[in-house]
């Protein structure tokens, strides 16, 4: 129930809502990698690259192979390194 939830939420663009509701649905969900992909979506959107990152690793645990997991990991970890890179160029100029 939570995970379908989670994803109608994730399309409302209500993500903080989405990953509660992700992360409530993984511990009685057998879609494990569905649920860890949803709350990897919602964090990301969120700008919590590192938790989405994470997410996205839980996810490919349950199916390694899955191109789609595969892709949003790799747009996680650049976005993430930018934002990484940002913040040093903005802590340098000061």
């Amino acid at each position: 129930m939570y995970r379908k939830r989670a994803y109608a939420n994730l399309t409302g663009r209500r993500f903080d809502v989405a990953l509660k509701d992700a992360l409530a649905s993984i511990a009685g969900d057998a879609f494990l990698d569905k649920a860890y992909h949803c709350a990897g979506r919602a964090a990301y959107e969120l700008g919590r690259y590192e938790d989405a990152k994470g997410y996205f690793e839980k996810a490919l645990e349950s199916r390694p192979r899955d191109d789609k997991y595969l892709k949003e990991l790799g747009q996680t970890e650049v976005r993430r390194n930018l934002d990484l890179e940002t913040l040093q160029s903005d802590y340098a100029k000061l």
